[in-house]
């Protein structure tokens, strides 16, 4: 059995991990076929850096790509050898989806979901970091295309595969914190003009030389045409709503993780936005407060969840007096699970 017949008989029942590599087989040894041929689809910073150092450094890496040539170099300086080197992932697939198992997508949010569709209709597995999608006709499509194509997917929210969420779960189940009627998540950010959010003077904003090495119209993707930006890169596309998600969509996959998988929330039956602070048009708010209520489900009463990000006042956000705590933000924790005998935080 090969790694893509035995890969393809997985796909139904292996069980989400930490990367790619737990799906190989016959790990002892010397033959090709004990590991598995991946792709990098944005191989630049940090967030690539992560499934590489957990796991992925193992396996037979065969191809590289991004569009900034000069954001990935210090990554291809440590990991590339003699493998090719992309530009556009859609060349890279065309040319080598017969020798890849699977692709680790690492790209800005508004290219997930291109990437990840153009590896799963050639029949490969797919490593997406969070958030998966930019909007959730993509993610029912993303969907869609797992059970027609028979293929491994993972999205990368890399603390659903640690012990403290685990431990948080079995508590809660366990009945310690007894019956749970309401959640408070927080996130101080964004920072705007910070490392991760950029505060334009204008919008929209001001033209900038595209700089050598970055192919500017694949960056765009999906995106409309414009000018380039320099306050985009590296990371500051998060303050744009046609590249990022803001907060919610940034750090709610991490901070929601515990409560929606210890209570079992399925799509809310309402969302209030309660507040949200002022931004100029196309550009993520300084701050927002939302709450949502989750119907009754078994022998779990409904729930509401209630989620706030940006500058608070965090002495009168999310009071939690009955149990002796000031906020939402006692113990600096990012979420409370308010029980009938206690709290539970996390995060």
């Amino acid at each position: 059995m090969n790694r893509r017949s035995f890969l393809t008989k997985a796909a139904g029942t292996v069980a989400a991990s930490t990367t790619f590599p737990t799906f190989a087989i016959g790990k002892s040894g010397g033959s090709a076929n004990n590991k598995l041929n991946i792709a990098f689809i944005g191989s630049g910073g940090w967030i690539a850096r992560q499934p590489y150092e957990q796991g992925c450094k193992d396996e037979n890496l065969v191809a590289f790509c991004d569009v900034d040539r000069n954001h990935c170099a210090e990554n291809m300086k440590n990991w590339r050898t003699n493998q090719p080197f992309f530009d556009d992932f859609r060349v890279m697939l065309d040319k080598k989806h017969k020798e890849i198992d699977a692709v680790v997508v690492s790209t800005p949010d508004h290219t997930h979901f291109p990437a990840t569709l153009a590896a799963m209709e050639r029949g490969i597995h797919v490593y997406t970091q969070k958030p998966l999608t930019h909007n959730i006709w993509q993610a029912r499509t993303l969907v869609k295309a797992k059970e027609r194509y028979k293929v491994v997917t993972q999205m990368g929210n890399q603390g659903h595969a640690g012990k403290g969420i685990r431990k948080s779960v079995e508590a809660y189940r366990a009945g310690v914190i007894g019956d749970v009627s309401e959640v408070f998540t927080r996130n101080e950010g964004p920072e705007i003009g910070g490392r991760y959010f950029d505060d334009p003077s204008t919008m929209p904003p001001p033209p900038s030389p595209i700089p050598e090495g970055l192919a500017w119209d694949l960056w765009l993707g999906p995106a409309a045409k414009r000018p380039f930006y320099k306050g985009y890169l590296p990371y500051t596309w998060r303050t744009f709503w046609d590249f990022g998600l803001g907060m919610l969509g940034d750090w709610g996959c991490h901070t929601l993780d515990t409560p929606v998988w210890a209570l079992d929330l399925d799509p809310p039956s309402v969302v209030e936005c309660l507040d949200r602070k002022e931004s100029r048009k196309g550009l993520i708010p300084a701050g927002s407060q939302l709450k949502y209520h989750f119907p009754a489900k078994g022998k779990r009463g409904p729930v509401v969840l209630n989620w706030f990000d940006g500058p608070q006042d965090w002495s009168k956000v999310g009071r939690i007096d009955k149990f002796g705590a000031d906020n939402a933000t006692h113990l600096s924790r990012a979420c409370w699970m308010v029980g009938t005998k206690g709290l539970l935080g996390c995060g």
